[in-house]
């Protein structure tokens, strides 16, 4: 099954290592890129709230102020301990997945 995956070329460390490089540049762009953007250009002076205030009201928190917020969401809060550990993860993953091709699929690939 495996040699037959492997001559198809849908079994490939691309496509492997693939999904799990797109789930640490989701995380760079989430804990990163976001919070930074959100403190030089904070959305709620882009956008125009007056056009839609009489449309779509925006629910106030219990303070009164502020919208309500996720518990633990803060926008413009940059989380470096949540991406550097989805990088060590990646790491560790992209060892392994290298390892695994270079000691078992290559060598049922050369088969």
């Amino acid at each position: 099954m495996i040699s037959f995956l492997l001559e198809e070329g849908v079994l490939t460390v691309g496509t492997l290592s693939g999904l799990f490089t797109t789930a640490l540049l989701n995380s760079l762009k989430r804990n990163i890129i976001d919070p930074s953007i959100e403190r030089l250009l904070p959305s709620h002076k882009l956008d125009k709230q007056e056009s839609f205030a009489d449309l779509f009201p925006i629910p106030t928190g219990s303070d009164g102020n502020k919208p309500p917020q996720p518990d633990g969401v803060n926008l413009t809060e940059i989380k470096w301990q949540t991406f550097t550990k989805d990088l060590i993860t990646w790491l560790v993953v992209m060892f392994f997945l290298y390892i695994f091709w270079k000691k078992i699929l290559r060598p049922v690939k050369t088969m």
